[in-house]
């Protein structure tokens, strides 16, 4: 009985090492996350919370009235991001889809169709739910 019991718990601990969620610290990371489900249906807050890169400009994309709705992180100031494209390289990014609902539609409610936000307005997509997560690293886009 002693013996089923350490090794359940044991299971156990394995399923919990292997569905942990994963800190994203290099823009090498960022062409797995959109084969990861582990942000799908959670709020973006989650994924803020691994996210261990600072976050340098915030875009957004208001499909239409209703959604869906987007933003894109990036992570390079305006100079090295243009010093990037300079060189035919697209700059690292995650774009973030939301699910379309409520929540969604009052957090883009009055932004224009696209623009860019203050990093601090981050705070107001915070609980809203990820559809889907595209993301690339420094890519050579020259070809």
């Amino acid at each position: 009985m002693n013996l089923l019991k350490i090794a359940l718990l044991k299971l156990t601990l394995l399923t919990i090492t292997i569905n942990a969620q994963t800190t994203i610290k290099g823009r090498e990371q960022f062409n797995t996350l959109e084969r990861s489900k582990n942000y799908q249906g959670k709020p973006l807050e989650y994924f803020l919370r691994d996210l261990k890169l600072e976050i340098k400009s915030i875009s957004y994309l208001k499909k239409n009235e209703e959604g869906p709705n987007q933003i894109i992180l990036r992570f390079d100031n305006r100079e090295k991001y243009n010093e990037l494209r300079g060189q035919g390289m697209m700059p690292a990014r995650i774009t973030i889809w939301f699910y379309d609902n409520h929540e969604t539609q009052y957090a883009f409610k009055g932004l224009q169709a696209y623009g860019l936000l203050k990093t601090s307005s981050l705070k107001q997509f915070k609980r809203l739910l990820i559809e889907k997560i595209f993301s690339n690293s420094d890519q050579d886009i020259s070809k």
